[in-house]
């Protein structure tokens, strides 16, 4: 069986909103993060698979970045372009 989870706070501006998604098959132990983008009628427009573990993050969506970071593990700010999905 498949999970989907929104565990922190999303993002909007005035046309879109984006939420970080824990994925995980429980059976298998396994867990993944993607950010869902979403127009404000709640139809999904891009997904996209994010490399690391994120806890937390925020968007510029003036400079259509990506600003995400992981509390737990590392003392780093990881950024990232995503003006093709914005």
């Amino acid at each position: 069986m498949y999970y989907n989870t929104y565990s922190v706070y999303p993002c909007a501006s005035n046309d879109r909103i984006v939420a970080l998604c824990s994925n995980s098959y429980p059976d298998d132990n396994i867990e993944f993060k993607e950010l869902h983008i979403f127009d404000w009628s709640g139809k999904l427009l891009s997904v996209l698979h994010v490399p690391r573990w994120v806890s937390m993050f925020t968007v510029d969506f003036s400079e259509k970045k990506l600003y995400a970071m992981n509390l737990k593990k590392e003392n780093k700010i990881y950024y990232a372009d995503i003006s093709c999905y914005l």
